[in-house]
């Protein structure tokens, strides 16, 4: 099938040949509107329309809030390499911290410190692990995204390596969360108070004080099942995605 037939994104039946410009224009096979499968509907999401910080963070918000509305207007062939970068980079940089943290504190100084006051010493550690971290999250996604393209094929959906980009990159926001989820159980001792009062939290203090090695990477699991669910839901609204036809709507 080529790249560029005109597919209802719904159910993927082939509408090249039909009278798309009709009032009542449907899909034959669904009923469904093929106004709703033209590539102008899909306008991008908050970062593709605007790359930057506030695109980041609006998309950030959509794909926590509605994903699937997010990913239903989402672009097919946007480049959403750089959000993957970033998303990663920032999953790394919480994961190595909370390891860096975690290491110094089983070595403390001989003079005490003030309560949450960082560790000097846990900055090099950080620096240390963050690019093997950065890479391992972009080899997962990388994984990732390939495997959804070929689950796609062998389920005739038009999943290209594109949208699966685009899919993962989205996605990512997961990595953050589960970031943010190992640093905060991996210093535990220092950020138990997030839960509130000390009588509200000591059934938590003794379950993660017993677990504490095992309770940072449960955090990261939530993290990664948060990602795969994102891409799930991107591969889902985009496996008949139709491409913008060039500058002329003829093709290109």
């Amino acid at each position: 099938m080529h790249p560029r037939t005109l597919l209802c994104e719904r159910c993927g039946y082939v509408l090249d040949g039909l009278d798309i410009d009709a009032p009542a224009a449907a899909c034959p096979e669904c009923g469904t509107a093929i106004f709703a499968s033209l590539p102008e509907r899909r306008p991008g999401t908050p970062w593709q329309r605007s790359p930057g910080f506030v695109g980041w963070c609006g998309a950030t918000w959509r794909a926590l809030r509605s994903p699937g509305a997010m990913f239903r207007g989402a672009s097919v062939r946007a480049a959403d390499r750089v959000l993957l970068l970033i998303n990663t980079l920032l999953g790394a940089g919480l994961i190595a911290g909370g390891i860096a943290l975690a290491l110094v504190d089983l070595f403390p100084l001989p003079m005490g410190r003030p309560y949450l006051q960082t560790d000097p010493r846990s900055l090099p550690i950080a620096l240390w692990l963050f690019f093997p971290l950065w890479v391992l999250l972009l080899a997962l996604s990388e994984v990732e995204r390939r495997g959804v393209v070929f689950f796609s094929r062998r389920r005739r959906w038009r999943v290209t390596l594109d949208i699966g980009m685009m899919a993962v990159a989205h996605a990512g926001v997961g990595w953050i969360i589960g970031g943010l989820l190992f640093a905060i159980l991996a210093r535990w001792p220092d950020t138990r108070w997030l839960l509130g009062g000390t009588s509200d939290v000591a059934l938590w203090n003794l379950m993660f004080d017993a677990h504490l090695p095992i309770a940072p990477f449960a955090g990261w699991l939530v993290g990664l099942m948060v990602f795969e669910v994102l891409v799930y839901v991107a591969v889902r609204r985009c496996r008949f995605a139709n491409m913008p036809r060039g500058k002329n709507g003829s093709g290109a």
